[in-house]
């Protein structure tokens, strides 16, 4: 059985470092995920994203998107947050939905 923190250290993102933002944000997405009952497991894999708010001078990061690839079923969770890693909201895509 693989750990949590096994399963995040897949994340790949350019502008910090993956085991910067899985130690940042890791508890409140294990939390998320346990709640939806999802085991260390059943994660694959796990890709960080940033969500950024357009406007006209640019844009700005706005909060994270935890995509998580599942083992039991063809699709991922997302787990959406904001910059302080509080959890927005989450759901789940192809055939990983309920």
């Amino acid at each position: 059985m693989r750990s949590f923190m096994q399963a995040l250290c897949v994340i790949g993102l350019s502008a910090i470092p993956s085991q910067a933002l899985a130690q940042a944000c890791g508890a409140e997405i294990r939390e998320e995920l346990q709640r939806q009952g999802i085991t260390p497991d059943d994660i694959a894999g796990v890709r960080m994203q940033g969500v950024a708010q357009s406007h006209r001078g640019g844009g700005r990061l706005i909060g994270w998107e935890a995509w998580i690839k599942r083992n039991s079923c063809d699709g991922q969770t997302v787990v959406q947050m904001r910059r302080t890693c509080r959890i927005t909201g989450s759901y789940a895509t192809g055939k990983c939905k309920k």
